[in-house]
């Protein structure tokens, strides 16, 4: 009976460490534009820094919405080759300090490279960046002269 006595203690020993070990702060991946909407001048800029927050920037994607500002059509056959694009990443920026946490939080950026507006239209592009599961999204727009 002893035997089982002082094995149920030591097995409440075992659980009451283990909830403490878990009680510590738990990382979650996290990722977050400083600006939600970003407005350029028509003339367009050789290079635009975008702050973000994050644990770490995995990949970056730009959607623009206009159809045909993004394909060349061939007037023969009707096919269609992409254009250059308006607005391009340059690089991501990966400023960080080291820290204690697993995953650590950067201040870090996107720049982009985004042409002149010569087409007389306020155009706008939505750039997606990714943390590990956590996505989010911002949206540039550039005035038109």
């Amino acid at each position: 009976m002893k035997k089982y006595l002082f094995l149920a203690v030591a097995l409440i020993g075992l659980v009451s460490c283990e909830e403490t070990l878990f009680q510590k702060e738990q990382d979650v991946p996290k990722i977050d534009f400083y600006e939600e909407v970003m407005t350029v001048e028509a003339a367009g800029a050789e290079e635009v820094i975008i702050p973000v927050q994050s644990t770490g920037i995995d990949e970056v994607y730009i959607s623009t919405c206009d159809y045909f500002d993004r394909w060349e059509v061939d007037n023969e056959s009707g096919d269609l080759t992409p254009k250059e694009s308006w607005i391009e990443i340059v690089k991501v920026i990966s400023n960080y300090d080291e820290q204690t946490r697993a995953l650590a939080m950067y201040d870090s950026a996107i720049v982009v490279r985004i042409k002149a507006n010569d087409k007389g239209v306020e155009r706008s592009a939505t750039i997606s960046a990714q943390s590990f599961t956590k996505v989010d999204t911002m949206t540039i727009t550039q005035l038109a002269e």
